[in-house]
């Protein structure tokens, strides 16, 4: 414990919040509710800190706008429908149903991350 990752609490607290639309979803069935995985997403922090060329070897990242563009399809219309409830792998619904332009974008494996 202590040598980098995940702390213990952060994946705790991942885990408990991955249950919560589908308890809730018994209770308010009528209410639009999912949980979403956004799976590993480029951000500013990623960046700063060096890790993103490091991970982009082994992951596809997704970036904020590829999981904003999975959430706007979850709560607009009435296609997700079948998902409610559930947890939703954000990235894979995005690549699936063609929801971005482009994307997922090729990843060099020869030189760091760009944005």
């Amino acid at each position: 414990m202590g040598e980098g990752g995940w702390s213990v609490g952060y994946a705790m607290t991942k885990a408990a919040f991955g249950r919560v639309a589908p308890v809730l979803h018994v209770e308010y069935a009528d209410m639009r509710l999912f949980s979403v995985d956004p799976g590993w997403t480029i951000t500013e922090r990623t960046v700063a800190a060096g890790r993103a060329a490091q991970y982009s070897r082994h992951f596809t990242p997704g970036t904020p706008d590829v999981i904003a563009r999975a959430i706007r399809w979850l709560v607009t219309g009435t296609e997700a429908d079948g998902l409610r409830g559930k947890v939703v792998m954000a990235q894979q619904e995005v690549r699936a149903r063609q929801l971005l332009e482009r994307w997922p974008a090729p990843v060099s494996q020869d030189r760091p991350w760009e944005t």
